[in-house]
């Protein structure tokens, strides 16, 4: 076999994808004659093609030597470096190929790529329109034009794009996805996830595009379909730490904490410095309740990334839940102070005002958060707890009220305006109210007991209507943890002396509290001890 044979059956193995027969012969060319500049091009195309970049550039420039005005070598030198991440370097090569050659379309086209690794997107969208003048049927080129256009936010030029290059070669996967995430960006998620189904179809270890349908899916709401398709992603590919992240993302939002955790510990082991994942690890940690290991995972997230206002206000719930309402009102603070408009930031603060007692602060806190989340049933529904507090009993009615029309099955919120149409006098309403939260959330005992304090002021309701509702709730909320009552490890021995606890929120600044005055001063004494244990700070305790 000649050189030239040879160099003709390596070409054809290299564009048939046989990469090492190729390279064979490429190295048996060499071999021969060293100075076989073409070789020693393909060569370095071949190592490129295999992530060797360093090799392919040390290969090209020897080409480049024998041939220093070969635009295509200059282009393919441009892409080795840009592997590299020589940006630079990427868009010298592929300039001077231009100057070469002024009509290669495949230098613009490289050129599009180094500008928009370099964060220049006006420069690279030019670069790629004209690409596609000089060659109006590369593929390539019109995706990677989209990518540019979408980093830009242009996504509908953007979809034009990718459709454009799927027109022109259908079986692209890597447009199919692309296509994909830019319908996603746009809203429109069904479209988006029969885009990523047929870039799987076309290539069904290409584990990007499972992993965006898993987002995808997760958007939609398909929570079981969306960890099928992470998992999916992570088989093709294990070490892929925004899979198993979000993967955390998809089993937490189905309250599998467990698996959560241990995904989110997988993607920082995969990737130490990723601090959503540590994040969204400590978000999981504080759902099981593990807050100190909470407070340290998100502390480490903003190690990570200072300028992170997701993790500032996460950290701020874990501060709140472990009682450290200081630590947590700085912390929301913070998450405001990086992104004003951070809505849930100002209802979290709202939150931790609230549980302080300030609450005309926690009011002003609330009214921003639907100021910037006019959507927010949460927020309403809070608001009007702070209203309650303040006695403006009409006006958490309105918030209230607001907040069902935004969520119609809300418990939560039935069970409020029921407490405040009490409040109020109108007792038949409130009852009506707390029924429907009782019909919207069965196992909400804290509406249940509403209810029956409620009964107690109605004059249309006995002792035994009010009995029979005291029995339905023993029955649905007390009964079942009856199993769980462990025998009493006290002296029983009948002479000793007794102690009796009292547990009230009401022991202070309340009607109770002085009702239960006579009771106390009545016990006898010397055979009973007796505390009074408030349930909760509040001036009335």
């Amino acid at each position: 076999m000649t050189t030239e044979q040879a160099f003709e059956l390596a070409l054809q193995h290299h564009q048939a994808g046989r990469l090492a027969e190729a390279e064979a012969l490429y190295r048996q060319i060499l071999a021969v004659q060293p100075n076989h500049a073409d070789a020693l091009h393909l060569l370095g195309v071949v190592a490129h093609q295999a992530g060797k970049n360093d090799v392919a550039v040390g290969l090209i420039r020897q080409a480049l030597a024998l041939l220093p005005d070969a635009p295509e070598i200059h282009s393919n030198l441009g892409e080795a470096y840009r592997a590299l991440g020589q940006l630079d370097e990427a868009i010298a090569a592929c300039r001077q190929a231009i100057a070469l050659r002024p009509n290669h379309p495949e230098a613009y086209s490289n050129l599009g790529n180094s500008l928009r690794d370099n964060g220049q997107l006006d420069e690279a969208v030019a670069a790629y329109r004209q690409a596609i003048a000089l060659r109006p049927n590369l593929p390539k080129a019109c995706n990677n034009l989209g990518a540019a256009l979408q980093e830009k936010g242009q996504l509908d030029e953007a979809i034009a794009a990718y459709r454009h290059a799927l027109a022109l070669k259908f079986n692209y996967p890597q447009a199919h996805n692309n296509l994909g995430v830019a319908l996603k960006d746009r809203g429109q998620l069904d479209e988006a996830i029969t885009a990523y189904h047929q870039a799987i179809a076309l290539q069904p270890d290409y584990a990007e595009a499972s992993y965006n349908l898993g987002l995808a899916l997760r958007d939609k709401g398909q929570l079981d379909e969306a960890i099928a398709a992470f998992r999916r992603a992570i088989v093709i590919q294990p070490n892929f730490p925004e899979a198993h992240n979000n993967l955390g993302n998809a089993l937490l939002a189905k309250g599998q904490l467990d698996q959560a955790i241990a995904e989110y510990r997988e993607a920082t082991a995969l990737k130490p410095h990723y601090p959503e994942a540590h994040s969204n690890l400590g978000n999981a940690l504080r759902d099981k309740g593990h807050l100190d290991e909470a407070i340290v995972a998100h502390r480490r997230a903003i190690s990570l990334k200072p300028n992170y206002p997701e993790a500032y206000s996460n950290l701020g719930a874990a501060l709140k839940n472990r009682g450290r309402l200081d630590e947590a009102l700085t912390a929301y603070c913070q998450a405001i102070a990086l992104k004003p408009d951070y809505a849930e930031a100002h209802y979290n603060l709202g939150n931790a005002l609230l549980e302080k007692g300030r609450f005309d602060e926690a009011i002003a806190a609330y009214r921003q958060a639907i100021v910037l989340g006019p959507n927010y049933p949460v927020a309403h529904n809070n608001l009007g707890n702070a209203l309650f507090e303040k006695d403006q009993l009409d006006e958490a009615l309105t918030e209230y009220r607001q907040a069902i029309v935004l969520q119609p099955n809300y418990g939560e919120a039935y069970s409020n305006m029921g407490m405040a149409l009490k409040d109020k006098g109108q007792l038949d309403e409130g009852i009506a109210a707390y029924r429907r939260a009782i019909a919207l959330k069965p196992n909400y005992p804290e509406a249940g007991s509403n209810l029956v304090l409620a009964l107690h002021y109605h004059p249309g309701f006995d002792a035994r209507a009010i009995a029979g509702e005291l029995d339905r709730w023993n029955r649905q909320h007390a009964e079942p943890w009856r199993q769980f009552i462990q025998p009493h490890l006290n002296d029983p021995t009948p002479s000793r002396r007794l102690r009796i606890g009292y547990v009230s929120p009401d022991f202070r600044e309340h009607a109770v509290g002085r009702f239960l005055v006579p009771l106390l001063a009545q016990h006898d004494h010397q055979n009973f001890e007796i505390f009074a244990m408030p349930r909760c700070p509040s001036p009335m305790t």
